[in-house]
């Protein structure tokens, strides 16, 4: 006798289930579509079957990002980084999302941290220098971005975060520079102010920030723009380094000699004043020479062993010009004029070296 009760079938059987990733691949496509509000709720779908998925955490909080819901995007960005503690990915949004409810000292513990925990990954570098410089303008975001272009010469984006903070810093031909060489490794750059979607977040606040920070350069002080420039990073970084050295050769030799010469016109006045004032003017110009070494980035002092190395000229400059306090001192312990003399001398030296080799170049 058949029967008229139905076939027994769970519910979900013939039903087709999505995964958690799934659902995070559909949102990251309706996000590129600008399709927003349907990218949230896949995400809010991915995350009730996978709650720790700090991925999709994350991924929602840089839509809550591009549709202006900050508040939103730092929740969901702190729950990403509780899922996955000492991933970049999580910090960079929060970071983000800090900068644009600005709460800037929070938003630097945040780049720092992300520097600290890639130092030999180029994007963990350059976002950090970018958060950073947005959050105060200081030596260590322009280090840390040359850092980023050492890392990684030939990405884009590591040019373009050393254009947007060396701007940042007034360093308008660095700044330049950097932006050819982003430009020229991706061409598609030039519109990426413009662009929309989730996956040019980053690219899209560098390219505005450096769009409004060129606008602001351009009324203070007008610069001619040769499009004929092209300079790599890299040689950008080997040009620097030579032209800072120079300065720094130049200003502690006419320091010293500039000392020199008082210490032996007060000499001629008065000995024991003379030599005090060799011992005080000689500490007050170390500390001088500190404090603008201190000032120069990191990674160009870093690059001066190799150009003395290679440059023997620079090399007796610099030791004709750290002769020269030297000197100084020995007059203000011995008394005889001999040392003024020599310290005279060796800042002869150094300053025509420098001089000569500034015109040849």
């Amino acid at each position: 006798m058949p029967s008229d009760a139905a076939p027994d079938r769970t519910p979900d059987e013939g039903s087709e289930t999505v995964s958690a990733s799934e659902h995070v691949q559909r949102a990251a496509l309706l996000a590129d579509l600008e399709a927003y509000p349907d990218a949230i709720a896949e995400l809010e779908a991915a995350l009730a079957l996978e709650p720790d998925d700090s991925w999709a955490r994350a991924m929602l909080a840089r839509v809550y990002l591009v549709t202006d819901r900050p508040a939103d995007a730092l929740v969901s960005a702190d729950q990403a980084v509780e899922s996955a503690p000492g991933q970049v990915a999580p910090l960079v949004v929060r970071g983000i999302a800090l900068v644009e409810l600005h709460r800037f000292a929070e938003a630097a513990q945040v780049a720092e941290q992300i520097i600290q925990i890639g130092p030999q990954e180029a994007y963990a570098q350059r976002t950090g220098a970018a958060l950073l410089s947005e959050t105060r303008n200081g030596q260590v975001a322009l280090d840390t971005a040359w850092h980023a272009v050492t890392l990684a010469p030939t990405e884009p984006e590591s040019h373009l975060v050393l254009a947007v903070v060396a701007a940042r810093l007034h360093q308008f031909d660095l700044a330049e520079r950097a932006y050819r060489e982003a430009i020229r490794l991706n061409p598609d750059l030039e519109q990426a102010g413009g662009d929309s979607g989730l996956l040019r977040l980053e690219q899209r606040r560098y390219a505005r920030a450096l769009a409004g920070l060129a606008a602001e350069a351009a009324q203070d002080e007008p610069v001619a723009f040769d499009p004929r420039t092209r300079e790599t990073a890299t040689q950008t970084l080997g040009r620097t380094t030579d032209e800072t050295l120079h300065r720094t050769l130049l200003a502690g030799g006419t320091g010293a000699l500039i000392v020199a010469i008082l210490v032996a016109f007060c000499a001629a006045v008065d000995e024991p004043l003379s030599r005090f004032a060799a011992v005080t003017l000689t500490v007050l110009g170390a500390i001088a020479m500190a404090i603008y070494l201190a000032q120069v980035p990191r990674v160009v002092r870093e690059r001066f062993p190799r150009l003395l190395r290679t440059e023997r000229s620079l090399m007796i400059a610099l030791v004709a010009t750290g002769a020269m306090p030297a000197f100084i001192l020995a007059y203000a312990v011995i008394g005889t004029p001999w040392p003024l003399a020599l310290s005279i001398a060796a800042g002869v030296i150094a300053e025509l070296i420098i001089i000569l080799r500034a015109r040849r170049s």
